[in-house]
């Protein structure tokens, strides 16, 4: 028993293999038949042996195309998705890390199809090697950062909708109950006082109102930011940010309670009322 170098296909002799020389073995690439020999046409179907062997390199050519397609766009994912983690583009950490981590099992997967492939040339392979790179890369950076850094991030997304009147990235800020409450009031309130002022609520106001400020934010042109200087993690759970809470010229030292859900550190908003 004889196997193809090329590609381990069986064959009965040398040189005869039906895949990669289907012309050579007597195979029809029409109808399968084996009654056809180099220069002669199909006894089964009628077509010409130069026609096999056109089909053939038409398939090859068509397979090595869409190999190299795959390639490039896996490399382009991954330096996408290196550019996200970079610029905290995911408000999410766990959709974060299962997009990282899909797309290092693609580039694998990819890796692993093409690397005993001698028709793609090595360039292309070199993009896969650092597709799979850049995705671990980005699963050590995620899975690297600690309790603290994921508050602080989350505090400045917080800081940033409120300032750019991203009502829904702002209620996205908060814990998963606080987040369907806050949905279902604003909501509802929206709809009440749009009615009679034309007016709408603020979460933003709320978070000012729960510090302390007691004035709404809407009243005046200006932005405000929060400076995180230190965060007291109590347990796996439960967090405390404490943080400078700035507008115009009023400071404010203030503590921020965080809860955890998932892999994200979220603002507990019953807890600013406590």
């Amino acid at each position: 028993m004889a196997f193809c170098q090329k590609c381990g296909t069986q064959i009965t002799q040398p040189g005869a293999c039906p895949s990669c020389n289907p012309q050579q073995a007597g195979v029809c690439q029409r109808c399968g038949s084996k009654s056809i020999k180099a220069g002669n046409f199909c006894n089964n179907c009628g077509m010409d042996a130069s026609s096999n062997a056109a089909v053939q390199g038409m398939g090859a050519q068509s397979a090595q195309i869409g190999n190299i397609l795959l390639i490039v766009f896996v490399f382009l994912a991954a330096v996408a998705l290196a550019a996200c983690v970079y610029f905290e583009v995911f408000t999410d950490k766990a959709i974060e890390l299962y997009v990282t981590v899909g797309l290092i099992v693609v580039s694998l997967i990819t890796f692993f199809a093409i690397v005993r492939s001698k028709k793609i040339k090595s360039a292309y392979k070199t993009l896969v090697v650092f597709a799979v790179l850049i995705s671990v890369a980005c699963l050590v950076f995620s899975v690297g950062q600690s309790d603290e850094d994921i508050i602080a991030h989350r505090l400045h997304t917080f800081t940033e909708a409120a300032n750019n009147g991203d009502l829904d990235g702002l209620i996205d800020c908060f814990d998963s109950t606080t987040r369907a409450t806050l949905r279902a009031a604003t909501g509802v309130g929206n709809l009440l006082l749009g009615g009679f002022t034309g007016n709408s609520l603020n979460v933003a106001d709320l978070f000012a109102m729960a510090i302390g400020y007691g004035h709404s934010i809407a009243e005046y042109d200006i932005a405000f930011e929060v400076t995180v200087h230190s965060v007291d993690v109590r347990n796996t759970s439960e967090a405390t940010a404490n943080v400078t809470f700035r507008m115009d010229n009023i400071v404010q030292n203030i503590s921020i309670p965080m809860k955890k859900d998932g892999f994200n550190w979220y603002i507990n908003l019953s807890g600013l009322f406590r």
